[in-house]
């Protein structure tokens, strides 16, 4: 009996296509970069960086 393949989808903090993670909004976070968020101090580098990344999924998409 074979395992069914799992369903990728495009993080959308490193941009790779991963088949583990959660869902925030409508948007894909992989586990490796849901660790390192849930890791990363305010005072690291990367905490801006995370910051701008999880603004952008909280935008809303305006359709005309």
């Amino acid at each position: 009996m074979s395992k069914p393949s799992a369903v990728k989808r495009m993080c959308q903090i490193c941009q790779e296509e991963k088949d583990e993670g959660i869902i925030v909004y409508h948007a894909f976070i992989c586990s490796d970069c849901e660790q390192e968020i849930v890791k990363t101090e305010p005072e690291d580098e990367k905490y801006n960086y995370f910051v701008k990344k999880l603004k952008i999924i909280n935008q809303t998409t305006q359709y005309s």
